[in-house]
């Protein structure tokens, strides 16, 4: 860092002096007494921390004018730069014609897709139409199925049950009836009283009842057992049968309804999106036409040329990308100044901080200025014209009169960022910087002087800081005196102290048992390790040799041992 002063420009100087005495509100010393003999006195009082940028006069709230038409498009007509309008005046116009063949064209193939959009939706509605047949029908044959097991289980089914089981009560009944009659013809037989034809037909016609019931059985068991559950099995199949086919038709008519509306909903959203294309193209159309967003003055946009940062305004003929800037209109009423603060200052400076402002234009007057937006990152524009150059764009709002300013006037801002309410302090030409330090040349009483190295601390263009080295009421010369020595490339650094084998000061740099933890200590602890520590520290060739041998010859306890004293004395070091 040097502390030097510009002083090579008087008027800077002069109005540094002006911005420092009208930043501060408090009153104090500013800077050390600076006698005609070449020596200044140290003083103490506040020291106001400044940082000092050129920038550039913009319009706070300029209006400004880009291409909105996509891609590149040609400047046909442009009003005069200076040109007073009023809001909505046509300022000038962009080349149309190519848009204007595209918004033929896509004319056209709008109405091709209104016409597929009316086609999908009458699609729509016969393929409902088409649906609810087909459901009606389905419909109708699942309520059949079910009507037919309804029938069977709870009408026929019981019927013919009812009469094989009066047929069967009948036979049983009719065998009861012949089984009697068949007794009683055995008993008269016995006696002679019938004949044996007469016993015979008896026993027949019971042999034929016991057959009318058996059969009459069987044909109740058929249906219980067979007929009546096979029945029920066909017309329950049935039932399910129709009714899948029921939601099978349901679901052939969602998808294809789902298709149709597929379908009709590609043909809304292509209807749409040429419907947008048109327009888009319409609103490209009317944005040729480039209109006054407000009052003011007509300033000519600049056109970047090359990579060198070059540019030139705006005008008939030249070719614009959308959004490039093609004129803007200022507000006058409220301006910025926009500066590009050095990374070395950059922390130093906050939104809301208090600056003055000259303007070269202007001359002999300074405007009140506030900070109102510090850029989070560097400048990309100053980085690739030099990489190793990184500044951050800075804005400042001034205040109060600003007749005579017009936007692009050149300026010089001084920020006032901090003040040491009391500080010791010394011309800034009376420190020097050498070998990192610094250091200033103190007059003693009898005009002698000597070398005396200072801490500095914060500075502005005319003091800085002195945190120790000097003692207010000193006297420091503003440049070197004659004969005087100068200061040191170098400042020596004491050297350690040589190891010992004893512990007692150990080697600092190798962290082997220095200061207390390994005084008084013999070179081996307890026989295993050396005093110095768990990496050999301080000991011999021989003493690590033998600490070697032994280490090979140790057990798996010895060796955890060993460990478990390395850990306690690192954590005995580090405390």
């Amino acid at each position: 860092m040097n502390y030097r002063a510009n002083c090579s420009n008087p008027s800077r100087a002069a109005l540094i002096t002006v911005v420092l005495a009208s930043l501060a509100a408090c009153g104090g010393p500013e800077a050390s007494v600076i006698s005609s003999a070449g020596v200044a006195k140290v003083t103490r009082g506040p020291l106001r921390i400044t940082v000092q940028e050129g920038g550039e006069l913009q319009s706070a709230n300029p209006s400004i004018v880009r291409s909105e038409i996509e891609g590149r498009s040609t400047i046909l007509e442009l009003l005069p730069e200076g040109t007073a309008v009023k809001k909505g005046d046509r300022i000038g116009r962009l080349d149309s014609s190519n848009i204007e063949d595209k918004l033929n064209r896509q004319e056209i193939q709008l109405e091709t897709a209104r016409s597929s959009l009316l086609k999908a939706e009458q699609d729509v509605e016969i393929q409902k139409k088409k649906n609810a047949e087909f459901e009606a029908a389905a419909r109708t044959a699942v309520e059949l199925a079910r009507n037919a097991k309804e029938g069977y289980e709870k009408g026929k089914c019981p019927l013919l049950q009812a009469t094989l089981e009066s047929e069967l009560t009948v036979a049983v009944e009719k065998k009861k009836r012949a089984d009697k009659q068949a007794a009683a013809s055995k008993r008269l037989k016995e006696k002679s009283f019938i004949s044996q034809t007469e016993l015979e037909a008896d026993e027949l016609a019971q042999k034929q009842a016991t057959e009318a019931v058996d059969i009459a059985q069987r044909g109740l068991a058929q249906l219980l057992k067979w007929e009546a559950p096979d029945q029920m099995m066909k017309l329950s199949a049935d039932v399910e049968v129709k009714t899948i086919a029921l939601e099978r038709v349901r679901q052939q008519a969602s998808s294809e309804m789902q298709q149709t509306e597929d379908a009709l909903g590609a043909r809304r959203k292509a209807h749409i999106f040429e419907k947008d294309a048109r327009d888009k193209l319409t609103g490209q159309f009317a944005k040729a036409a480039i209109l006054a967003p407000g009052d003011g003055i007509v300033v000519y946009g600049r056109q970047a040329q090359g990579r060198m940062g070059n540019s030139e305004p705006m005008g008939i003929g030249k070719e614009v990308h959308e959004q490039e800037e093609i004129v803007r209109i200022p507000d006058l009423s409220a301006m910025i100044v926009e500066v590009d603060v050095h990374e070395s200052a950059i922390k130093q400076v906050q939104p809301g901080q208090r600056a003055i402002v000259s303007v070269d234009a202007i001359s002999g007057k300074v405007f009140a200025a506030a900070v109102s937006r510090v850029a989070m990152v560097a400048s990309s524009q100053s980085s690739w014209l030099n990489p190793d150059l990184k500044v951050y764009e800075t804005v400042l709002r001034l205040e109060g009169d600003l007749e005579g300013m017009k936007p692009g006037m050149h300026a010089q801002v001084i920020i006032a960022v901090a003040t040491l309410a009391d500080a010791l302090q010394v011309p800034l030409q009376a420190v020097r910087e050498l070998g990192g330090k610094a250091w200033v040349y103190v007059r003693a009483t009898d005009g002698s002087n000597a070398l005396r190295h200072v801490v500095v601390g914060e500075h502005n263009d005319i003091s800085v800081e002195v945190k120790s080295g000097l003692k207010e009421g000193e006297e420091v010369f503003l440049s070197k005196p004659a004969g005087a020595e100068d200061p040191p490339m170098e400042t020596p650094v004491a050297a350690p102290e040589a190891a010992t084998t004893t512990g007692g000061q150990g080697n600092a740099a190798n962290g082997a048992g220095g200061g207390a933890a390994g005084a008084g200590k013999a070179p081996m602890d307890d026989g295993n390790m050396p005093a110095g520590g768990a990496r050999g520290g301080s000991m011999t060739d021989e003493q690590r040799k033998a600490m070697g041998e032994r280490m090979k010859n140790m057990t798996p306890e010895e060796r955890e041992a060993m460990k478990k004293r390395m850990g306690a004395r690192s954590g005995e070091k580090k405390e």
